[in-house]
């Protein structure tokens, strides 16, 4: 028993009945793996009578104390190998040190002086600033202001006074100017009381670094302190209380989407709501006005992130410490990219920065900030070179390129260089934020164009050297083919397409485009990238690819039949009432290319199929002439049984032999697979060929590759979830799309995994029925877990509702981005509910409203959307559940060709998952709650 009592851990608790899953107040500790019971908060009168005597509150619990681990206690003793924290420290530890995160901040304010900077004269007598403090808890209630003079030698009190709303300057020294080296003494012997509270405030530091030290005991014990704090004990001061959330974010890689409510109580032990937390700070304003937006001023010029990129790729990686130093600095170098993007995305969204081009459209602007170039995933009309067409299309382009640059960063001292590249989604916007092509803001002279062109009209080059590079370091490895194209590869009616488009232009509606005699329409190049790549040669003289969209041909099975493709889609019987369109003419399908796995998996395929048919003709080979020579020296029919048995035997040894002897050279096997390489430049719209018959092997190569991901791969996925192959079954979207992709199956099949699925329930069904009605006695092991199908539609809702949120943003000049939390709100609240809230469940829920809450008329009324006139031109943000849960329907009928069976559909199995889907379109739309206890799966409260 003892050595049990040693060794052994204690089993866990399980959460108590009282513990709701739907809400997400106790779901934020319940996806840590704890119990919400174990973390109930205390009296507040016990908060408040440990504040005064400054001593940890030490009432017990009524719940179980240990949740099940060993962890630290109060009397330091260290943490179990499981590295929780026990409950007993939650109680002992974190309510005080909650308590003493309001002791340790002054109520006292610095700020420069409404007469900084000094003058001329004053500066030349050694005045450096000007600064005025603001000091409160004076025994009258009032402030007091100590205006302060900052000079060379140290700082004092000056002469300047207020008196009423009249200012009096006069630098010079008080008759008690209480001179110091240092500000802060200077100000404590300026208010006695101010330094009384200095000494209070010095005592709860100290108090609060021997409780952090006894606690931290490790990482998992500083992120769990960080996570529980706001929501467990309540702080003082609403201010502080918001800081909570601040820290955990600044521990963790990635925002949580959600978190914990910060617990603030007044002296009467109410609760402040969330503009009580927005404490009163004049700094602020100032750091507003003086806000650069990510640049560094201080540093004296701006950070040129490229060339920081290029050289961190070019540190050398022979030793393993040389390869970890440089994963180092380049992922050192795009964080700090990346965080000043974003920055600079908000900014342009918000107003602050000009574009560069600000006589054109919003649409075509493009921003240059802290040497970052960006612009929006828009389809921008015929300024540039794209075979795309349509803003869908576009935004799918700039992913489709991340991917690709990626791809680039794995392969080492390819020769070619990219450039920074991050993509932020903000407000239903795509921003493309990209490092600087050096070179490309001084003029031509200064770069030059090796591969592709930039204008429709212009046609493609093709340096030879640049061209061989790339067949060596992106082809091979790549397995791409190289074909000849022409170098004006758009067809006859999208040339004249385009210069309409110019001509209607404004902006180019006097510039004459180039006539069609200097363009040699058929000029011919050879190339393995796809068209719209660009090869261009920096001041830098480095070689940089731009635009590089494919490393694989796009999906046959997305292409519609009469262009080429399989026609797999359009086999499919469909309801009339589903929403699914009949054809696959859609622009944004255009992009739709197949996966890297799946090829590798193609390729593997193919080359196994080989392996096995040579195999087979090598045995057959060798039967037949062991046959032939056990003929030759047979002699009569009298002893033939005999001489076959003999033979049989004796030629077993050679059999075996001769399967050893058996081998693929690698002459062949290289042989094989140049001919399983894909051409990127298959199925593409508008576009000449310049070898019609060599084009059709292309693309009858592709629709092979395609079916090979429709019929063989999905039906192994889908009996690898049936009969439990998985090593791990997908838990959640994140876990799924890595499945997937591990697979070679891109997320737009999710649709037709539903539907695979959902035969197999049927199926598990029909047998379940004939077991009880005796027709059948012999039944399969394994069924179809109920979690795929419901985990499939979960993400198949997130992925289109946030393609939906996206365009309600973006509708109607991104008039409902200016107050997202009200469609925010609205959309969410249409999400997780099952049905609309009737008029008198409404009249209901108005009347228990407090008159603290504002009425939801009365906002209106203040808003920008009701601007009287009866007119329509600018909606209300929200809608209605129906019409939201209709767009997103609509939206997986055409991305996902599916119909939900358990969403939206009344929950009447009890099916349809709504805090995993709640987590799921947070996650991938950016937003974040706060963990209260929502009414989940009940009526929605916005009816448009």
């Amino acid at each position: 028993k003892n050595g049990k009592e040693k060794h052994l851990p204690d089993l866990p608790d399980l959460p108590s009945p009282r513990v709701n899953g739907q809400n997400l107040a106790d779901f934020f500790y319940l996806s840590s793996g704890e119990n919400p019971a174990d973390f109930d908060q205390p009296n507040v009168a016990s908060i408040n009578k440990s504040t005064t005597n400054g001593k940890s509150s030490s009432k017990k619990k009524k719940t179980k104390a240990t949740n099940g681990k060993k962890g630290v206690g109060s009397d330091g003793e260290s943490p179990g190998e499981t590295g929780a924290i026990a409950a007993d420290v939650v109680r002992d530890n974190i309510f005080r040190l909650n308590q003493l995160e309001g002791a340790v901040h002054m109520p006292c304010s610095i700020q420069y002086s409404g007469f900084h900077p000094p003058p001329s004269g004053r500066r030349l007598m050694g005045d450096i600033a000007y600064l005025e403090v603001t000091i409160a808890g004076e025994e009258d209630g009032s402030d007091i202001i100590v205006s302060i003079t900052a000079c060379n030698n140290g700082f004092y009190v000056n002469r300047s006074t207020r008196v009423g709303g009249k200012r009096r300057f006069d630098p010079s020294p008080a008759p008690k100017p209480y001179f110091s080296h240092t500000l802060l003494d200077c100000v404590l012997q300026a208010s006695p009381a101010l330094a009384g509270m200095w000494s209070a405030v010095l005592e709860a530091a100290k108090e609060r670094s021997e409780i952090l030290a006894k606690i931290n005991k490790g990482a998992f014990a500083t992120l769990f302190r960080l996570a529980i704090r706001g929501s467990v004990g309540g702080f003082a001061d609403p201010a502080i209380a918001m800081k909570s959330s601040v820290a955990l974010d600044a521990t963790l890689n990635a925002p949580s989407w959600l978190v914990s409510v910060p617990a603030a109580k007044d002296k009467e032990g109410g609760v402040w709501n969330r503009n009580a937390c927005h404490g009163y700070h004049t700094g602020r304003a100032e750091d507003d006005l003086s806000q650069t937006f990510g640049v560094d001023v201080r540093s004296g010029a701006l950070r040129d992130w490229n060339e920081e990129l290029q050289l961190a790729r070019e540190m050398p990686i022979s030793t393993l410490y040389e390869r970890l130093d440089r994963a180092r600095v380049i992922h050192k170098t795009m964080t700090e990219f990346g965080e000043a993007s974003l920055v600079g995305v908000k900014a342009i969204c918000d107003g602050h920065i000009a574009p560069m081009n600000p006589n054109e459209g919003t649409r075509t602007q493009v921003y240059l900030h802290n040497n970052i170039f960006v612009s929006r995933a828009l389809d921008v009309g015929p300024e540039t070179f794209r075979l795309v067409k349509g803003d869908r299309a576009a935004k799918k382009s700039a992913s489709r390129e991340i991917q690709c640059i990626k791809t680039f960063h794995r392969m080492e001292n390819s020769g070619f260089h990219t450039l920074a590249t991050v993509l932020v989604d903000y407000l239903g916007s795509r921003f493309i934020c990209q490092s600087i092509l050096p070179g490309i803001l001084q003029g031509e002279k200064s770069h030059t164009i090796l591969l592709g062109s930039v204008d429709v009209e212009i046609p493609m080059k093709c340096d030879p050297e640049f061209q061989d590079l790339l067949k060596e370091k992106i082809a091979e490895p790549l397995n791409l083919l190289s074909r000849p194209v022409y170098a004006s590869p758009l067809t006859e009616e999208r040339r004249e397409e385009c210069k309409k488009l110019k001509k209607a232009s404004l902006l180019v509606a006097d510039v004459e485009p180039n006539g069609d005699a200097e363009i040699d329409k058929e000029e011919t190049m050879e190339t393995c990238s796809p068209l719209e790549t660009k090869g261009i040669q920096g001041s830098d003289q480095r070689k940089y690819l731009l635009d590089f969209g494919r490393m694989t041909p796009r999906d046959a099975n997305w292409v519609p039949q009469k262009q080429g493709g399989t026609g797999k889609w359009e086999g499919l019987t469909k309801s009339k009432t589903s929403g699914i369109p009949n054809d696959l003419e859609d622009e944004e399908w255009t992009m739709n290319v197949l996966r890297p796995e799946l090829v590798n998996q193609w390729i593997r395929s193919l080359v196994s199929k080989y392996i096995e048919q040579k195999r087979k003709e090598h045995a057959e080979a060798s039967a037949k002439k062991r046959s032939e020579k056990g003929e030759s020296v047979g002699n009569g029919d009298a002893d033939k049984k005999e001489r076959e048995t003999s033979a049989e035997g004796s030629h077993q040894p050679e059999a075996k032999e001769e399967e050893e002897k058996f081998k693929v050279t690698e002459e062949e096997q290289r042989a094989v697979t140049d001919n399983l390489k894909l051409n990127v430049n298959v199925f593409l719209p508008d576009v000449r060929v310049v070898e019609p018959e060599q084009m059709k092997l292309d693309e009858e190569k592709a629709r092979e590759a395609a079916s090979f991901l429709w019929d063989e791969v999905l039906p192994r996925v889908t009996r690898a979830i049936r009969e439990r192959g998985l090593s791990q079954v997908p838990i959640d979207g994140k876990t799924l799309t890595e499945l997937l992709h591990r697979n070679g199956v891109n997320c737009r099949y999710l649709g037709r995994l539903a539907s695979l699925a959902h035969e197999e329930e049927e199926k598990d069904s029909k047998i379940e029925d004939d077991l009880k009605n005796g027709r059948l006695a012999v039944f399969s092991r394994r069924t179809m877990p109920l979690s795929w199908l419901e985990l499939l539609e979960c993400e198949m809702v997130a992925r289109a509702a946030k393609h939906v949120l996206d365009s309600y943003f973006f509708a109607r000049g991104g008039a409902a981005a200016a107050q997202p939390a009200q469609l925010v709100a609205s959309f969410l609240s249409a999400l997780i509910s099952e049905r609309e809230e009737t008029a008198a469940q409404t009249e209901n829920r108005v009347s228990k409203r407090d008159d603290s809450t504002p009425d939801e008329e009365d906002f209106l009324g203040l808003s920008a959307y009701d601007v009287g006139g009866g007119g329509d031109a600018l909606p209300l943000p929200t809608r209605s559940r129906t019409e939201i849960w209709q767009d997103i329907e609509l939206e997986i009928a055409r991305r996902f060709r599916y119909s939900l069976k358990l969403f939206n559909k009344g929950n009447k199995s009890g099916r349809a998952i709504h805090v995993p889907l709640l987590r799921r379109v947070c996650q991938r739309t950016g937003i974040r709650l706060a963990a209260k206890n929502y009414d989940i799966g009940a009526a929605c409260y916005t009816d448009g």
